[in-house]
């Protein structure tokens, strides 16, 4: 009886968990997106005002920067900033993981990027999914690696980082699937996804 309760209770939680998680990161994320803008609007329009205006602002500023960098002039001062900005000591580690990650989720990142390859260790009798980050190392002194080695982004599971290693290229093999797929069934664990 207690085992049929516990695996009823467990079947409410698997629904009712990732819906209220995923209202309550749309709620916050709505709520930081107004507090953005309200307050500069509320001074511009006074009455005119109503709740939700801070979230069209910022998405039609976040419209408005694509217009522009999809632009080749304005695409090429934007560059320009983007490229002292990323330079600087602290920004650098945060800014480029961050702009890889969204270009990569997005479809826009990097060609390398969207490389899914499958590493077999067959000493180890195991495969595992990974990303091509890079398979060219001229800029690296002492010749660290050879034109056989390939880097490999591995991301690990529910956003809990990711680790890269540098394979010979006779242990991958290339998979056509795209890589925003590859990268969100690997940060699930690969678990099959119920819709049809």
């Amino acid at each position: 009886m207690i085992k049929k309760l516990n695996s009823i209770f467990i079947r409410g939680l698997i629904v009712v968990l990732p819906v209220s998680l995923t209202i309550f990161v749309m709620v916050w994320l709505t709520a930081k997106m107004e507090n953005l803008f309200a307050p500069h609007v509320k001074t511009l329009l006074g009455d005119f005002y109503f709740p939700g205006f801070g979230i069209l602002i910022t998405f039609l500023g976040i419209f408005l920067v694509g217009i522009l960098v999809s632009n080749f002039i304005t695409g090429r001062i934007i560059s320009f900033f983007t490229t002292r900005f990323e330079k600087l000591p602290v920004v650098k580690a945060i800014y480029r993981p961050l702009r890889d990650f969204i270009s990569l989720l997005g479809g826009s990142a990097h060609e390398d990027l969207k490389r899914v390859v499958i590493l077999d260790f067959k000493e180890m009798n195991i495969k595992v999914f990974g990303l091509v980050t890079r398979d060219v190392f001229d800029d690296i002194p002492n010749h660290s690696f050879d034109e056989q080695t390939i880097a490999v982004y591995i991301p690990f599971s529910y956003f809990f980082g990711g680790i890269t290693l540098f394979v010979p290229r006779s242990i991958i093999t290339e998979v056509d699937i795209p890589a925003d797929m590859a990268l969100r069934s690997s940060l699930t664990g690969w678990i099959k996804n119920s819709e049809k």
